[in-house]
């Protein structure tokens, strides 16, 4: 293929056919001399893009701001050899000829020594070799054109950014998708860029980790790697990044949790064990290790069973098993010290799963061993507390209440009964003929009469009823709630007829015929003091004796306003 069919070739190919197509114009920069500019654009074909400089100074300036695939540089003297020198070292990739307009070896030897690649006759036979130049140049960018893009479209595959660099010059010479991604570049930015317009100013970490900046300012922390290659027999530097920010930001979180925990775990006040879900002890902290008067490092890998007295053991199981099937468990149990002391710990136990590891358990604790033991003390003094109250309120010989407690249930009754239509009712009981039991039989014998009274007086009321023994023979029941005045009459008739049956108190000589008297005062809204509630009933007793014993009398007393309007 002749220069002029491969011009034409690559300016009519498509993409991807058996000819490379530029994916831009051929820029050729020429530079001053003698021969016109309309001289040298004459035996260029189309497909290239000419720029035209009178001076190399003027052309340097050009190539501070484009890239030229190849200049054309016209000389005719000596002079014109020093803007060669300069082009050469300003523009190292683009491919550099010099024109002569005389066959002069000297100029020829000087311009090489410059770095010009080719030097030719000008005009004249070497205006087609030109050309062949100029073409041979074109088809290698080409060339060039479609492995790079080859290599980028490589490159995109990875999706942590990659870029190739010159080891010379450390400039990036392609960069993927993924860096122009994450740091917001272009491909064209990247190219007029080095690694260090992208590291962050300070010292830079060890291990290949870096803290680099994106364009909008974000700071990122990358993981670099890279290593040498040979492409297109050139040596190359393949550059590549992880981001690592949020992995970084998660290990420093769990790092400072992991702080937070040892500091807790070891200086906490609080007992804590981290066991598996069979017991297996895996650490112990210091406080928990101290109450068990033991080595913390002596625990790890003891079951909990070894903790707890034998009986226990079927309750730490349990434990165990709720814990597996609900997450959590609570309760108190029972360990022993190491001189064989028991000691009581309140826990609570929750389960954990650490990704695809085994679960784990943390069970907090606290001694209850004092608390415990005082709460017993204290329950034990309260219940000889009530004991010595139910003493100092119950009669010895009968176990009825005693005087205290009928004035105690009284009080109360009576200011009830203020704010109801029912009765309050007091029945005031004496046995008859007590005396001569006493002197006859003995006071073995009166205090068996008297329990057997008692005990049959207790059976004939209601259950929810006070039955009080006050003194001697004498008895008291107290009862609320009653409906009418008719209802107090039959209760009264009902308790002198199962007071007056015969006691057995052991045998002929100790059987005692019964009999007793009454005095009652029902009350309706009642305003009397239970101190004289007692004594009207006291005054209804002695009424009773008078008419003869074994008989009872009632005293009816109305509200206060009833009874002011009853008296008119």
């Amino acid at each position: 293929m002749d220069t002029d069919s491969a011009f034409a070739a690559l300016e009519t190919s498509p993409a991807g056919g058996d000819t490379p197509a530029l994916r831009e114009p051929y820029d050729v920069l020429g530079v001053g001399g003698c021969v016109s500019e309309k001289t040298v654009r004459a035996i260029l074909p189309s497909a290239v893009r000419t720029t035209y400089c009178r001076a190399p100074s003027d052309a340097i300036a050009r190539l501070a701001c484009n890239r030229y695939h190849a200049i054309v540089v016209i000389a005719s003297e000596a002079r014109h050899i020093d803007g060669v020198a300069r082009l050469s070292q300003r523009a190292a990739a683009a491919v550099l000829v010099v024109l002569l307009d005389q066959a002069v070896a000297l100029l020829r030897d000087a311009a090489l020594a410059a770095g010009a690649q080719y030097v030719l006759l000008f005009p004249g036979p070497n205006a087609r070799l030109l050309r062949q130049v100029l073409a041979a140049t074109l088809l290698r960018r080409c060339t060039e054109q479609r492995r790079q893009q080859d290599l980028s479209d490589a490159l995109d595959l990875d999706s942590h950014p990659l870029w190739l660099c010159d080891p010379a010059s450390s400039r990036f010479l392609a960069a993927n998708r993924a860096a122009r991604t994450l740091y917001g570049y272009s491909a064209r930015e990247f190219a007029a860029m080095t690694p260090d317009h992208l590291r962050h100013a300070g010292p830079r970490p060890a291990c290949g980790i870096e803290q680099h900046r994106t364009r909008d300012g974000r700071r990122i922390t990358v993981e670099l790697r890279w290593r040498r290659m040979v492409l297109w027999q050139r040596e190359l530097h393949l550059l590549g990044a992880r981001d690592i920010t949020a992995e970084r930001w998660r290990e420093q979180r769990l790092q400072a949790d992991a702080a937070r925990y040892a500091e807790l775990f070891d200086h906490s006040a609080g007992y804590i064990l981290v066991h598996d879900l069979a017991g297996r002890l895996s650490a112990v902290n210091p406080a928990a290790a101290a109450a068990l008067g033991r080595p913390a490092a002596s625990l790890a890998g003891t079951a909990l069973h070894d903790l707890a007295a034998p009986s226990l053991r079927q309750y730490i199981d349990e434990s165990l098993q709720r814990l597996g099937q609900g997450g959590e468990d609570s309760g108190l149990l029972r360990v022993r010290h190491s001189d064989g002391h028991e000691l009581s710990w309140r826990f609570r136990t929750r389960l954990y799963h650490a990704g695809s590891t085994a679960a784990y358990a943390i069970t907090y604790a606290q001694d209850m061993t004092a608390t415990i033991a005082a709460q017993r003390e204290l329950e034990q003094s309260q219940r000889e507390q009530q004991r010595l109250n139910e003493i100092a309120r119950t009669d010895a010989l009968t176990g009825l209440a005693n005087r205290t407690a009928l004035y105690e249930r009284l009080s109360g009754a009576v200011e009830r009964s203020r704010g109801k239509t029912a009765l309050l009712t007091v029945f005031y009981i004496d046995i008859d003929h007590f005396k001569p039991v006493n002197d006859t039989h003995g006071h073995a014998a009166g205090d068996a009469l008297l329990r057997a009274f008692a005990a049959r007086l207790r059976e004939s009321v209601r259950s929810g009823d006070l039955v009080a023994r006050i003194g001697g023979d004498e008895f008291v029941v107290l009862m609320e709630d009653l409906p009418d005045v008719k209802c107090v009459r039959m209760i009264a008739a009902k308790l002198l007829t199962a007071l007056s049956t015969r006691f057995d108190l052991g045998g002929r000589r100790h059987v005692f015929a019964g009999g007793a008297s009454i005095g009652v005062v029902a009350c309706r809204q009642c305003s009397l003091s239970p101190a004289a509630l007692i004594a009207v009933a006291d005054d209804m007793l002695y009424e009773a004796k008078q008419s003869g014993r074994g008989s009872y009398r009632l005293n009816f007393l109305l509200p206060p306003a009833k009874a002011r309007s009853g008296s008119r």
